[in-house]
């Protein structure tokens, strides 16, 4: 991977921020590791599919602001997306209150 140079790399690394040089980022990226924040999650309620997915995006321009975690929550009956947003964050104990929320909300609509 050729290293650009207005180009920033990060890794999400023992709880923590961490820049690095482009082949660095490749290799962690290649493992898999950007797709291991929390597990996904869907539910089938009535008919319409409730997906949360968490990701790690490690490339940003210079001078973009760092907001490397990624919550993509989507609601969908059959092929018909009702329901599409992204949310980005730069701490990733924040987005995991976020998605616990979002799972919390689903959840209390089965109930109700």
């Amino acid at each position: 991977m050729e290293e650009i140079k207005n180009i920033k790399y990060y890794v999400y690394d023992d709880c923590r921020l961490k820049e690095v040089a482009a082949e660095e980022y490749e290799v962690w990226r290649d493992n898999g590791m950007h797709k291991c924040l929390f597990p996904f999650y869907t539910r089938l309620i009535n008919g319409i599919r409730y997906s949360i997915t968490t990701t790690f995006l490690g490339v940003f321009e210079e001078d973009e602001e760092i907001l490397p975690f990624m919550l993509l929550y989507t609601r969908e009956i059959k092929d018909e997306t009702l329901e599409d947003k992204t949310e980005f964050f730069n701490d990733r104990d924040v987005m995991g209150k976020r998605r616990e929320e979002l799972i919390s909300q689903i959840e209390e609509g089965t109930r109700n």
